[in-house]
């Protein structure tokens, strides 16, 4: 994501179909590397989804224990 699209407050998101989908589903999310790249965006797209349910429904693990700040604000 460029600069300007972040300073403009805009985030990654799952298409609206979706993140009815996600939203809907019973299931637990798992989310592996999530320090990285790839896991970040993944955690942004879910936070956008689930917004406070995010914590309840995503496990989130990575190479080493640490708080990871989303551009929401929330951290995880």
């Amino acid at each position: 994501m460029s600069p300007s699209s972040e300073a403009s407050g805009e985030f990654l998101r799952f298409p609206n179909a979706i993140a009815e989908l996600v939203r809907a589903s019973a299931c637990e999310i798992v989310i592996t590397g999530g320090g990285g790249w790839m896991g970040q965006a993944i955690i942004e797209m879910l936070d956008g989804a689930l917004g406070d349910d995010l914590l309840k429904r995503v496990s989130v693990f990575g190479s080493s224990a640490r708080d990871v700040q989303l551009r929401s604000g929330r951290t995880i």
